[in-house]
């Protein structure tokens, strides 16, 4: 087996979401043989409904072999989807028993406005999504570095 090199990436993130938005992300497992299956986990537990995946066909690198899987995720951003304000969307790769690798989001409601905890361009407040915890002011600034190295990890393949 070909194992890949990283977790899956998840793609297609907004910035912000309210209620009524279309959250609509995918999940991509890059170069591996055989292809990794995924599935995806809403607030903990596996999405067991059909309706709210997407599934797009294996792609196979020619020249190499390895294969790409993606499997996305579509639903209309409602309350029920949050429990404790809080919606954690995570990615599970697997290939048998010799791989499993995951990678997870979490969107906050506040009000009517829904936020992600990811990084952004944008000089704009952050809150870290962790066991409840806030960090503000000089703390903030280690975070945002610590997402943004990660962030550049993530996506340099």
């Amino acid at each position: 087996a070909e194992l890949p090199e990283n977790a899956p990436i998840l793609s297609g993130l907004q910035k912000s979401y309210k209620l009524g938005d279309l959250v609509n992300i995918n999940c991509t497992s890059l170069r591996s043989k055989p292809a990794a299956s995924l599935e995806w986990h809403v607030n903990g537990a596996p999405l067991e409904s059909a309706t709210d995946l997407q599934g797009f066909p294996t792609h196979v690198d020619p020249e190499t072999g390895l294969e790409t899987s993606v499997l996305g995720i579509s639903f209309t951003a409602a309350r029920h989807h949050f429990h404790q304000g809080k919606l954690a969307l995570k990615c599970v790769a697997r290939i048998s028993n010799v791989y499993f690798q995951s990678r997870e989001t979490a969107i906050e409601i506040d009000s009517l406005k829904i936020t992600q905890a990811e990084p952004s361009t944008q000089n704009t407040e952050y809150s870290l999504i962790s066991s409840g915890s806030w960090c503000f002011g000089a703390c903030r600034s280690l975070v945002l570095l610590t997402v943004g190295f990660v962030f550049l990890r993530i996506f340099s393949v």
